[in-house]
């Protein structure tokens, strides 16, 4: 996370990262597709800081800050939440170790999140943006109903004569009418080992359930949340001091290889569904056993 006026505030790098965390955490869920968006900051396009300061004081980014990543992205307004912590309060945790209230933080993330993924639907006009429900070729809808934004979402897919739709941390169930359009042409990464932990907080579940091996899923979409044939999965141990955190970093890392893996293998023709199962042309299995805890003697 980017903050502009981090300089200002002298934390310990130990606060800045709980600061970062904590936002990350609670904006991750409500953003679309933000995992893989391969730009600076966690949020990606639109969200470029979260200013710890004063409400009435916000000052533009120089040049070499926040506008900067914007320019590399596409020319977006600035998203901006600032939020208060109290110092005495910082400092009872660094010096006692004192509960630190981060809510303020979430808070921000979250608002800002919310904020950009309007955007993603409405786009904001004034400066030329377009979203889903109002770009060129779009379906007038009044977005009361979930099968009305995707009924203009299947306009825009038309008109552009796409082939494959790929979701990731989309974070809704589409309509049987929607995903009936796109039978084996709409993929979808989940993390966690399918059919283990379905639907939300898989690491979490992950970790207290004491499995040793976690990962990573892409499958086909069908109408049953997280159900679809399975395209490819990856595995990762899971170790003994894990938090949650750090093992949503180690699944990450894997998704960011599996899912083009996967894309790859389905726009090359390779993957075909036979029985509710993918087959894969000329693919083989590892030829491992992956061993957790591993014997040392």
């Amino acid at each position: 996370m980017d903050t502009l006026n981090r300089s200002n505030a002298p934390f310990p790098l130990q606060i800045w990262k709980a600061i970062d965390e904590a936002a990350v955490s609670a904006a991750r869920d409500q953003l679309t597709a933000r995992r893989f968006l391969d730009l600076e900051g966690p949020f990606g396009v639109g969200l470029t800081a979260i200013e710890v300061g004063n409400d009435d004081y916000c000052r533009q980014p120089e040049p070499d800050e926040a506008g900067a990543i914007m320019g590399r992205a596409i020319p977006l307004p600035m998203i901006r939440k600032s939020f208060r912590l109290s110092i005495r309060r910082v400092a009872a945790y660094i010096e006692n170790g004192q509960p630190l209230d981060l809510s303020p933080a979430q808070d921000a993330a979250e608002a800002v999140a919310d904020r950009e993924e309007e955007m993603i639907y409405q786009g904001t006009p004034s400066f030329g943006l377009y979203g889903l429900m109002t770009i060129d070729g779009r379906q007038q809808v009044d977005g009361g109903n979930w099968t009305d934004p995707e009924r203009a979402l299947q306009d825009v897919l038309t008109q552009h004569r796409i082939d494959l739709v790929c979701l990731a941390g989309f974070m809704r169930l589409l309509t049987p009418w929607f995903v009936g359009l796109w039978p084996a042409r709409m993929l979808n990464i989940h993390p966690a080992l399918l059919p283990s932990f379905k639907g939300l907080d898989t690491h979490r579940r992950a970790l207290e359930a004491g499995v040793k091996l976690h990962g990573a899923t892409v499958h086909f979409v069908v109408p049953e949340m997280d159900s679809g044939p399975i395209i490819a999965q990856g595995a990762v141990p899971l170790h003994d001091d894990d938090t949650e955190a750090v093992l949503a970093a180690r699944v990450l890392a894997v998704e960011h290889r599996l899912y083009p893996l996967a894309l790859s293998l389905v726009a090359a023709g390779r993957v075909s569904v036979v029985d509710g199962r993918c087959r894969v042309e000329g693919a083989s299995a590892p030829d491992t056993i992956l061993l957790v805890p591993g014997d040392r003697g």
